[in-house]
């Protein structure tokens, strides 16, 4: 049986068709497609809004570990400050060598100070060294050096022999057998560089 459209029923059933292909055309186009583009918007903005809490609870953690872990260092800086002086105390030292050399039985025959180098929150306070006398004095001279008040670190000992006629002809003193070249470091807190604590 041939579909008629001349047929009035045809003709209904026809239009009733198209009606309903307009109107899907024209729901898709004016409802569905602008939904659907704002629904993928509103998944794309709640993903991201998932990562950037996920990433702020990351930093929350990773900030209290840190946080943690400054307050601990903080209070080894604390412990390490307090064994150090707040200023240079170049006099203490000399004091100190000069009173080593007396106790001692050496002879300090060069002192070069070198200049105050930054080592983290403190300063290193360097001096170029040369002593002599027998070698159980400057086993005691660095022993002497080991007991300061104050932390002492002798580096780059170097011990020579004086020659025979030098320990008889030269000098008055025939117990000094011994050069010994080094370097002394000492210490103190560099309030430039001082560490605070948290405040928050």
């Amino acid at each position: 049986m041939a579909f008629d459209l001349k047929d009035s029923k045809n003709q209904k059933v026809v239009l009733a068709a198209l009606v309903v292909c307009l109107g899907a055309y024209f729901w898709y186009a004016k409802v569905y497609s602008p939904n659907v583009a704002r629904l993928e918007a509103k998944v794309a903005e709640h993903e991201r809004i998932l990562t950037d809490l996920r990433n702020v609870e990351l930093k929350a953690k990773s900030f209290d570990a840190l946080k943690e872990e400054y307050e601990s260092l903080y209070a080894q800086y604390l412990q390490i400050s307090s064994l150090l002086p707040d200023e240079r105390q170049l006099e203490d030292f000399l004091f100190q060598l000069h009173q080593s050399a007396i106790t001692t039985e050496t002879e300090i025959t060069a002192v070069t100070p070198k200049a105050p180098v930054a080592a983290g929150f403190y300063m290193a306070n360097g001096f170029q060294m040369e002593v002599s006398g027998s070698y159980h004095a400057l086993g005691r001279f660095f022993a002497s050096v080991a007991n300061y008040p104050f932390i002492a670190n002798v580096r780059t000992v170097q011990i020579t022999a004086l020659p025979m006629a030098a320990q008889v002809e030269g000098r008055s003193d025939t117990r000094e057998t011994l050069t010994a070249t080094f370097s002394i470091e000492t210490y103190f807190a560099s309030a430039a560089a001082a560490i605070q604590p948290l405040n928050f």
